[in-house]
């Protein structure tokens, strides 16, 4: 009985054996798939990582863009102030020279009372022409000034002194003109 239970027990050692064996083979062939796994995946972590240094490039890039972004509108924003700055100084000066303007024709409408009107007809027309080509002489000036200063942002404002000569050649002009009239005449006012 001793024979009959060796075998058995062989029997049942060998088939223990072989179950265990079969579990081992199992296990390493699990492990050895997933390390094959993980070798394929260490394999594309140079190409992750490069793909990493291009997304961070990029990303710099943007935030740089947007930096550069910002300070142009906020230089944008002070150049505008001072734009529209020199824009209402303009305004000003253009509305005293309109000023001056209808005073100089106010003027002109008096003295236009006292010189007879045939000689009148003659001269207004030079005398308005004059004035006209003065003012927009000036205004052209002004308005090259502003665009050239637009440019720079730096905007020079008109002196009265120059209004205030563009008055006294308009008056210069009008008593030469008159003066000529009473010579004509033969007498004075």
């Amino acid at each position: 009985m001793q024979a009959i239970n060796d075998i058995k027990f062989l029997n049942d050692y060998n088939e223990v054996a072989h179950e265990n064996l079969i579990a081992i083979i199992k296990q390493n062939l699990f492990f050895q798939t997933q390390i094959k796994g993980l070798e394929e995946k260490v394999k594309l972590i140079p190409q992750l990582e490069e793909k990493l240094k291009e997304v961070t490039l990029k990303k710099e890039e943007v935030d740089y863009a947007l930096q550069e972004n910002e300070d142009l509108k906020k230089r944008l924003d002070v150049d505008k102030f001072r734009v529209q700055t020199a824009l209402n100084t303009k305004m000003k000066e253009l509305n005293k020279l309109k000023l001056v303007h209808d005073s100089l024709k106010e003027y002109n409408e008096g003295l236009e009372k006292l010189v007879p009107v045939y000689k009148l007809k003659k001269y207004k027309k030079q005398i308005q022409k004059q004035k006209e080509d003065m003012i927009a002489k000036q205004m052209k000036e002004q308005e090259k000034q502003i665009e050239k200063k637009e440019e720079k942002v730096e905007l020079k404002a008109v002196k009265p002194i120059q209004v205030k000569k563009t008055e006294e050649n308009i008056e210069n002009n009008v008593l030469t003109k008159l003066t000529d009239l009473t010579h004509h005449k033969g007498g004075t006012f």
